[in-house]
Formats: structure tokens, C-alpha cells, sequence
């Protein structure tokens, strides 16, 4: 039977972005990983399959329900999409799909939000392409997928049944969100965060070397920086030396940069936050949980980074005790 539910506060953002611009992959979570070895690929289907029906979120789609938008949960055994594409001797056929499906765009009014393609080069060699959609997925969530993934392909091959904690439906995350919202918590939170960001400058005026397009195309990327065991270690001295984290002393270290790149000493940075409850409520439920907030640095000129990194704890302890305003915050250095 079919359950309908509220929307949680992120999801709402992600479904007006949807309708405004229409269908398009910007918010499309994909990961890919090649496979050695012999696979039963009924198996894995039956593995998905079952990871859907664990799930919740990966049998959910959207709606409208008397001018409000819903989220609607499909029954059990509502299935997961996976498609098997042989390229066997086609390397270009791989290397396309490779390259285009990841972008497919998803359509939020039909389930499931989550695809899986298999890329069948022989019998022992496969490319596997996991796609999903923003609304219904995290950070968080991508390693619950890849773990019970891994365990119900396990139980399938044994005959044994998969071993699994509980997990709780996603829409009871996003009901008590909505009830929480509707009643005088948030105010307190809200003020803090209009204090906190009252005068920020608007935009940070970085060196690009291209302007930025007249309509936003999403074409962005990612740049991996590894960060050697000498300079690690020596990052990690300098966290105990100042009693904070190595993320805000890495962070600490980022304001500066951007600082030095900008010319300004007044800079937000979003930074990602679980939000999956203070007492670990939804630890083993797939969907959209994490919050980002904004962390602002002021100082005249840039301090060292020991000074910077002296004071770094303190908001990332203030974040963590206002993240339950569950909307996007702030935090001020």
C-alpha cells in the first residue's frame, strides 16, 4: 500500500529547485566501481532489490497533494532499476555510458529516485553505475548502500539471511520536522542565526580566471588535494597543540586561503553537517539528512594560523548544538 508524507525542510528546497528549472542532473549522486572476479548478476538484482525494500526512500517519488507537495512511499517489492548492458569487445559503447549515464536526469514524480547500471564486459569484468537522486540520498547514505549492498549480495549467494540493524523509515525524520517547525522551537535558533550572518558580504570575490555564466549550469568539478604523512602529523600537532580538531584546524587553513585569494577578512564557507538527530536517531536509514551550514571568519588582517586555529573549536561546538534548527545555519568566528 501506498503511504504519503510531509517533506522534510531539505527536500522541499531540492523539489522547488526542481520546478523551477525543470528535470536536470545537477543534484545526481553517482558513484562507479569495477568489478574482477565471477558475479551472479541475478544476485545483485535480487541484492537491490532487497536493499529497496529495506529502504523506504529508494521506492519514493513525489507529488502534489491539495497544493502541497508530498512525498509518496511505493510497497515493498516495488523493485530497483537495474539495467544490464553487455560491452563485451565495445570499449567505446563502455566509456559512453560511463561518461552520459551518471547525467540522466531523474523525473521526482516517478520511483524509484535510484538506478543501477551494470557494464557486463565477459563474465568477469564489470563496471557497476549507481545513480541517485539528492532528495532521497547523502553522504551518509552512499556508505550505508555500498555496506548492506555488499551484505545482502553476501546472503543471497549463502542462502543465509542478511544480518542488519534496524533501520527507521525516512518519512518519520521528515513528520517530526515538519510538527517541530510548525511550533515556537525554531525562534531562538533563527535569531541566532540572523546574528551571526547580519552584514555578511554577499559574494566572495576570488581571482577566476572565467566569469561566471549568466545562468548557473552547474558544470562544476572537484579537485582532489592529498595531503602527505609529514604535513598530517604535523596539521595534527598543531590541532593539540590548540586544543581543537584537525577539521577546523584544515578549515582554519582554508579562511586563510581564501582570505589571501580574495582580499577580504569577512568569508562564509558552507560546511556539511549529518542532521540525523543529537542522540544518533537515524544512523542506518538511507535518505536526505545533512544540513549545510555557513561558518564566518572576521579578523583585520589575516592572523597566523595558531591564532585562527585558538578560536576554530568554538564555533564547530556552536554548530553542533544549533544544527537542530534543522534549516540552513550559521556559525561565527
Amino acid at each position: 500500500m501506498q503511504v504519503s508524507a510531509p517533506l522534510s525542510s531539505g527536500q522541499q528546497r531540492l523539489w522547488t529547485v526542481s520546478q523551477l528549472d525543470g528535470a536536470g542532473p545537477a543534484y545526481n549522486e553517482a558513484m562507479a566501481f569495477t568489478l574482477r572476479g565471477p558475479l551472479d548478476r541475478e544476485a545483485l538484482r535480487r541484492a537491490f532489490d532487497a536493499l529497496a525494500d529495506r529502504h523506504e526512500t529508494l521506492r519514493t517519488r513525489f507529488a502534489v497533494e491539495g497544493g502541497r507537495p508530498v512525498q509518496i512511499v511505493e510497497p515493498a517489492g516495488h523493485g530497483f532499476s537495474l539495467t544490464v548492458t553487455d560491452v563485451a569487445g565495445r570499449p567505446d559503447r563502455a566509456a559512453e555510458l560511463r561518461r552520459t549515464d551518471p547525467f540522466e536526469p531523474f523525473d521526482l514524480a516517478r520511483a524509484p529516485l535510484a538506478r543501477a547500471r551494470l557494464l557486463a564486459d565477459g563474465d568477469e569484468h564489470h563496471v557497476l553505475l549507481i545513480t541517485v537522486h539528492h532528495t532521497v540520498f547523502d553522504g551518509w547514505s552512499r556508505t550505508l548502500l555500498l555496506r548492506e549492498l555488499g551484505t545482502l549480495y553476501a546472503a543471497q549467494m549463502s542462502g543465509e539471511p542478511a544480518s542488519l540493524p534496524e533501520t527507521r523509515p525516512y518519512r518519520e525524520h521528515a513528520s517530526a520536522q515538519q510538527e517541530w517547525l510548525a511550533g515556537p522551537g525554531p525562534a531562538p535558533h533563527e535569531a541566532y542565526w540572523r546574528d551571526r550572518l547580519d552584514g555578511v558580504p554577499p559574494v566572495l570575490d576570488l581571482p577566476a580566471d572565467r566569469l561566471r555564466p549568466a545562468r548557473q549550469d552547474h558544470r562544476g568539478a572537484r579537485v582532489p588535494v592529498r595531503l602527505g604523512p609529514e604535513l598530517t602529523a604535523r596539521l595534527k600537532a598543531v590541532a593539540r597543540e590548540h586544543g581543537v580538531t584537525l577539521y577546523s584546524t584544515i578549515l582554519t587553513c582554508w579562511f586563510i586561503l581564501l582570505s589571501r585569494l580574495s582580499a577580504q577578512t569577512d568569508i562564509v564557507v558552507g560546511v556539511p553537517t549529518a542532521n540525523r538527530g543529537g542522540g544518533g536517531e537515524f544512523p542506518e536509514t538511507i535518505g536526505f539528512f545533512v544540513n549545510t551550514l555557513a561558518v564566518r571568519a572576521e579578523w583585520g588582517r589575516s592572523p597566523p594560523a595558531p591564532c585562527c586555529s585558538s578560536r576554530s573549536g568554538r564555533p564547530c561546538a556552536a554548530r553542533s548544538t544549533t544544527s537542530t534548527c534543522r534549516s540552513s545555519g550559521s556559525s561565527s568566528w
